[in-house]
């Protein structure tokens, strides 16, 4: 089974091709934590978790989501993660693999494959030729992902150092994971398209302007996916390429 969760487009476009070449499931995690929901899973065949980077370990609204859900039928738990750049793998592993094994799960290593960037709130997204070069050449390594999870066999042994996962990510939350600097321009059409997206139903329509409620994960759904690139987060954002991968 793949079980995803995907802001912006990234991991649910690898989750899709796991999928499709494994003749697997696959589920949205957003469909349970917008309704404040968990799960109980069933899975016959490996649990195959896709999952953006967010300052090297996976979002920690994913892993609340792992810990209060159930998961029976086969045990072995893959982690294939997103990003933009280089991720510490030894630092998640390191941290989610006690959490699997409270689960009864047995984890099989974690994969990590490059794809566009689109935490414009920090950094800038590719062109969109760039990011079809990127996209591309992370689909070219697949195959051999597809195989290790088909075999059975664990993915490599990560030995980038944990410090980004036990020292960065706590300070990017801290810092960085908020949602106060949201705000629409004169340009916003009232289409609601912020408020379904949102994973977290954070977003809400008032008076047919978006109002954040403070419990935001910095994903980029809202501002990404708005049509009229009406959604700014502060001066941040100004003047950036949104990025979306449909």
């Amino acid at each position: 089974m793949i079980i995803y969760f995907s802001g912006t487009g990234n991991s649910k476009h690898i989750a899709k091709l796991l999928a499709n070449s494994l003749n697997d499931e696959i589920v949205d995690i957003s469909t349970f934590t917008r309704k404040g929901e968990v799960a109980t899973f069933v899975s016959a065949t490996p649990y195959v978790l896709v999952v953006p980077a967010y300052a090297s370990y996976i979002p920690l609204f994913v892993e609340k989501f792992i810990i209060d859900s159930t998961f029976t039928g086969n045990e072995n738990f893959y982690v294939v993660m997103t990003c933009g750049s280089v991720i510490s793998s030894g630092g998640v592993s390191m941290k989610i693999k006690p959490v699997l094994q409270d689960k009864g799960l047995v984890y099989k290593g974690i994969k990590q494959i490059r794809m566009p960037e689109n935490f414009i709130t920090m950094f800038a997204a590719p062109s969109k030729e760039t990011a079809e070069k990127i996209v591309a050449k992370a689909e070219s390594k697949l195959p051999a992902v597809i195989e290790i999870i088909s075999s059975g066999k664990n993915f490599s042994r990560a030995s980038f150092p944990s410090f980004f996962t036990f020292i960065e990510n706590p300070i990017f939350y801290k810092y960085f994971v908020n949602d106060v600097s949201y705000y629409v321009t004169d340009e916003c059409i009232s289409c609601g398209k912020c408020e379904k997206v949102c994973p977290l139903s954070n977003v809400q329509m008032i008076d047919g302007k978006p109002v954040w409620k403070g419990n935001c994960t910095q994903c980029m759904a809202c501002i990404s996916s708005c049509p009229k690139n009406a959604i700014e987060y502060g001066n941040k954002t100004k003047k950036k390429r949104r990025y979306r991968l449909d």
